[in-house]
């Protein structure tokens, strides 16, 4: 691989580089034109928010299935909830990290396979630090799916 253009990341470009020599024209031509939904000859901003928007609608909806399937399997105290985290913290770390919350949520039941609960983790982790503590956690007994769905749909509006 070539040195990245001048100002640009060397891991990004590198990372960017491997993908391209992996992939066949074929399937970057159709991850570009998933999005670039408009069909321009290039990538706009508002493609990427849109992507994001649609990425974090999903996360919530997923967010709240799972808030649901434990109100329905366990039900809705504080004590419940705290319960479910010591089952999921395996290590007795005291946080779960995306790897232990996907394998935890498997072991409890969770009806979803890994990818859509790796997609919850980041509703969960509310700092962004790659864990999620006990008050992380317990935070989803007020978990309001419907608010953010129209924070979000707010947003696309203004995209």
């Amino acid at each position: 691989a070539s040195a990245p253009p001048q100002g640009k990341s060397g891991g990004d470009y590198q990372k960017l580089a491997q993908w391209m020599e992996k992939t066949t024209p074929e399937l970057r031509e159709t991850v570009f034109a998933s999005v670039n939904p408009n069909g321009s000859a290039a990538i706009e901003a508002v493609d990427f928010l849109s992507l994001h928007l649609h990425t974090a609608v999903l996360a919530a909806r997923r967010l709240e299935h799972f808030q649901t399937w434990i109100y329905e399997n366990f039900g809705r105290t504080t004590e419940v909830f705290r319960r479910i985290f010591l089952t999921l913290d395996e290590e007795q770390s005291g946080v779960l990290t995306r790897k232990v919350f996907v394998d935890g949520a498997k072991s409890l039941g969770y009806p979803c396979d890994t990818t859509t609960t790796r997609s919850m983790f980041s509703l969960l982790d509310r700092n962004f630090d790659g864990k999620v503590s006990l008050q992380d956690f317990q935070k989803l007994l007020e978990f309001d799916g419907e608010n953010i769905l129209k924070d979000l749909d707010a947003l696309k509006q203004m995209s």
